[in-house]
């Protein structure tokens, strides 16, 4: 493709983080430019808050203080912009043409593209209102709320609507819904970054468990805080690694660890005997996945797709929405305790990880846009 007839892809993130959808900008983007297309990204100042609220409305509201400190960080992350660090880099891409906005993109940009990519149906809204051609339009659903019914509506009465499902699980909630219209592109993990290093056996009081921590009330963090206070009072030698921010550390032997690059994040997480995913609600869920392809037995919360790369008892665990802390604290002690159970699963882990591949990702998604243009 000559620099005449280069098209223009632009992706509308809906926050600055180091999701599985900024993975996914990221990684389609190098394909993307690779192919000769112009790639920009645009990430708002401040980060949709009433988005959020519909989290917990009509629900108890005994989150307010976690709410407050959220919505504070919004804030202060819009007041310092001068601040602001494209997060990108840490997934290893510093050359991508990464733009702020405040509500959106400037509307001659949007129509001199040739592709608008996005993820939040707060902004595919205004992109319909400004009267965009919805054809040029590709829209990403990582999942759906079910009190959320402006969404819904958009996505079932714009028939040109490209709309693209990123899990299998998601896809059957859609189809319940009467979306049909839409091309499922799973997420996957890259080989070459997250792969395994020799472990060797160890004694419990040598272990190292991981959680993946954001200060979000959809990541379930006020629990995941029981279960580590829980499992350093039963072990005091055990050693947690805490990835996310917003922790209140506790104890010595708790490390959290924050603003990693990506290769730093795939050696911290290879070097783990156990990583523990506790969420609320996700689209695909990535981490757990990571974990796999880096030979780490995973105990996860039923979120996502990832009943679609977790068997229960033979690649990993999986916990029920319902369970409480103690309980998650004995299936953590009992998962170190045993040996066999944790070979069998870092092997049927990794071989598991090999079928959900970032190659793959990207493939999917260029024949989308490749059908398009």
């Amino acid at each position: 493709m000559d620099a005449s007839s280069k098209r223009k892809i632009i992706f509308l993130l809906s926050q600055n983080d180091i999701g599985g959808h900024t993975k996914f900008v990221l990684n389609l983007s190098k394909e993307l430019k690779c192919r000769g297309y112009e790639i920009q990204v645009y990430i708002p100042f401040f980060t949709h808050f009433y988005y959020t609220l519909k989290f917990r409305r009509k629900k108890n509201f005994t989150d307010i203080n976690l709410w407050t400190r959220y919505f504070l960080g919004q804030l202060r992350s819009m007041i310092f912009i001068s601040n602001f660090k494209w997060r990108g880099e840490s997934l290893g891409f510093d050359k991508l043409p990464v733009k702020r906005y405040l509500f959106t993109p400037k509307m001659k940009i949007l129509k001199d593209s040739d592709i608008i990519v996005s993820s939040a149906h707060w902004d595919l809204e205004l992109l319909l209102k400004f009267g965009l051609n919805p054809k040029k339009i590709v829209h990403v659903i990582h999942h759906l709320h079910s009190n959320s019914t402006k969404d819904l509506k958009i996505y079932i009465e714009n028939k040109y609507l490209n709309l693209v499902v990123s899990s299998e699980t998601t896809a059957i909630e859609c189809r319940k819904l009467g979306i049909n219209n839409f091309d499922l592109c799973n997420l996957g993990v890259d080989l070459n970054i997250f792969n395994p290093r020799h472990k060797v056996v160890k004694k419990l009081s040598e272990y190292k468990v991981g959680f993946f921590y954001y200060n979000h009330p959809r990541k379930n963090p006020r629990f995941i805080e029981e279960v580590v206070k829980k499992i350093t009072e039963k072990n005091s030698n055990l050693d947690v690694l805490i990835f996310g921010n917003g922790f209140k550390n506790f104890s010595k032997k708790i490390s959290v660890i924050e603003d990693l690059t990506e290769i730093e994040y795939a050696k911290k997480i290879a070097s783990l005997d156990l990583f523990v995913y506790i969420s609320r609600i996700e689209g695909f869920a990535l981490p757990p996945l990571e974990a796999l392809a880096s030979g780490v037995p995973v105990i996860s919360s039923d979120v996502g797709a990832v009943r679609k790369y977790i068997e229960h008892n033979r690649n990993g665990l999986i916990i029920a929405n319902s369970i409480t802390a103690e309980e998650v604290c004995s299936l953590i002690f009992s998962l170190l305790n045993d040996e066999k159970l944790k070979s069998r699963f870092r092997n049927r882990g990794l071989s598991t990880s090999k079928e959900w591949t970032w190659a793959k990702t990207c493939a999917s998604y260029i024949k989308v846009f490749d059908k398009l243009v």
